[in-house]
């Protein structure tokens, strides 16, 4: 998967994790919506500096949410689906094998759905607090947050089965590439360091 597509990926959950916060200040006066009207409306000359700098705080929130959602939900799925890959290899070792020896198609593949997982297990949080905020606005705004609070709800399922899947298909391209002559870089074309360097670019997960 290239840079790109994972930093659209973060770009993406930041800006739901934007969503909540927005709304939730708004919800507590923290901040009056004629104030981001004005602020909005003057905006015109510093559109291109300002349009950079809301895409490094979305960036950031990107990550922070990726990170704290994986920290809540790693009991519940990452170690029990994981462990289920190869039976008596350590996942560790299974996934450095796939990344070092694996085809960039492997790879691709591989690295797009965790690309998933990391999008659907961050609605959960992201939906569930943007429901919840509405909710709390009362009138009007409920019915937008029961629909947040069933998105939240619908990406637990998805999570599981994009996470079930890419643990599936790592076991796969394990059994794959151990039978397969092995070269210094791997088929892929890409030494272990290029590799890593771009999956790093989301921080420290490995699934």
């Amino acid at each position: 998967m290239s840079t790109t597509t994972i930093i659209v990926e973060v770009l993406i959950i930041g800006f739901f994790a934007a969503v909540w916060l927005l709304l939730a200040c708004l919800r507590f006066s923290l901040i009056e919506i004629a104030s981001v009207k004005s602020f909005l409306s003057q905006t015109g000359p510093w559109s291109t500096s300002l349009f950079f700098i809301a895409a490094i705080v979305l960036y950031q929130l990107g990550l922070l949410m990726n990170l704290v959602s994986h920290k809540l939900t790693k009991p519940f799925g990452q170690k029990p689906l994981r462990d289920q890959i190869v039976s008596g290899k350590d996942y560790e070792i299974v996934r450095a094998t796939v990344f070092q020896k694996g085809s960039s198609e492997i790879l691709r593949d591989i690295v797009l759905y965790l690309s998933f997982v990391r999008i659907a297990r961050s609605g959960i949080l992201n939906f569930l607090l943007i429901g919840l905020v509405l909710v709390s606005f009362g009138g009007r705004a409920t019915p937008f947050g029961l629909i947040a609070l069933l998105v939240s709800f619908g990406c637990i399922p998805l999570w599981r089965s994009m996470f079930r899947t890419y643990y599936r298909r790592m076991g796969f391209a394990y059994r794959v590439v151990i039978e397969t002559p092995s070269t210094t870089e791997g088929a892929s074309g890409k030494s272990p360091t290029e590799i890593g360097a771009t999956e790093q670019i989301v921080g420290p997960e490995r699934g």
